[in-house]
C-alpha cells in the first residue's frame, strides 16, 4: 500500500512540473469579448484546410481599446473581416501589421506562426472570423510571448 502511495505521488509531483511550465507562459487575453455565431462539420477536408475533416466556426470578436487576444497560434487557417476600428497583429519576429476597417486577415498556420492582436486604437476592433481546424482541434493554441520590448 505504501509503494502505491509512494507512486501515486511521484505520478501527481511529475505531472505538476511537466504542465506548470505550459500555464506559466501562456499569455491570457485582455479587453476581448467573442460571440459564436455557427459552427459546422466537414467529413472531408476543404482546399485549404489540413488533411483530413475540418470544423469550421464563425465568430465575432471585440477587442476593446488597448485590448489584446495574447499570443497563441492557430492549427488550421484562419480568416478574419475587420468590421470596426483596427487589428494590429505583432508576429513572432516582433513585425508589426496594421489591418484597417475593410481589411481581410489571413492567419498562417503553425507553432512558429505564434502572434498577438492588439486594438492600439481609440474605438473597438471588431472582427468576424473563420477558423478551418482539422477536426477536434481548438481554435488557438497558447503560445509565449516574443521578447519585443
Amino acid at each position: 500500500m505504501k509503494l502505491v502511495r509512494a507512486w501515486q505521488a511521484t505520478v501527481t509531483a511529475a505531472v505538476g512540473v511537466v504542465l506548470m511550465p505550459a500555464i506559466a507562459s501562456a499569455t491570457p487575453s485582455s479587453g476581448v469579448q467573442s460571440e459564436l455565431l455557427g459552427t459546422i462539420d466537414v467529413p472531408v477536408s476543404l482546399p485549404s484546410a489540413p488533411a483530413g475533416g475540418t470544423d469550421v466556426t464563425f465568430r465575432r470578436i471585440e477587442i476593446a481599446p488597448g485590448g489584446y487576444t495574447g499570443w497563441h497560434w492557430h492549427e488550421g487557417p484562419v480568416y478574419a473581416l475587420v468590421a470596426g476600428g483596427t487589428l494590429t497583429r505583432v508576429l513572432a519576429d516582433c513585425t508589426e501589421v496594421v489591418s484597417p476597417t475593410g481589411a481581410v486577415v489571413e492567419e498562417v498556420v503553425g507553432r512558429s506562426q505564434r502572434h498577438n492582436g492588439v486594438n492600439q486604437g481609440d474605438v473597438p476592433t471588431v472582427l468576424f472570423v473563420a477558423y478551418l481546424m482539422p477536426s477536434g482541434q481548438p481554435l488557438s493554441v497558447d503560445a509565449e510571448a516574443s521578447d519585443c520590448t
